[in-house]
């Protein structure tokens, strides 16, 4: 039943423990079987930099809408370990390598 939004009802499912999106790439860089190699830059500098190649009509793979959604994440969202059933998996390399 899509009701008067006409869509369907958000299910907010994911692993509750918390990770950073440093975690996640290490994660997802171990199941590749390589290593993660981060330079720190202060977030406001990156999204300027977005904006002004977004301004200039440059067409990139990651937005500065996509960087301020990160930056401002829900840190509680009220997360369930189980969706329709099914039990979520954590986040580490063999769960993505299957």
């Amino acid at each position: 039943d899509l009701g008067s939004t006409g869509a369907p009802p958000l299910i907010p499912a994911a692993w509750p423990e918390a990770y950073t999106f440093r975690q996640v790439l290490e994660v997802i860089a171990a199941a590749a079987e390589t290593r993660a190699r981060f330079l720190p830059v202060p977030p406001g500098l990156v999204l300027a930099g977005l904006r002004v190649l977004e301004a200039a009509g440059i067409s990139l793979p990651f937005r500065s809408d996509s960087l301020i959604s990160m930056l401002a994440a829900n840190p509680d969202p009220g997360l369930t370990r189980q969706v329709l059933g099914q039990a979520l998996r954590p986040l580490d390399a063999g769960t993505l390598r299957e």
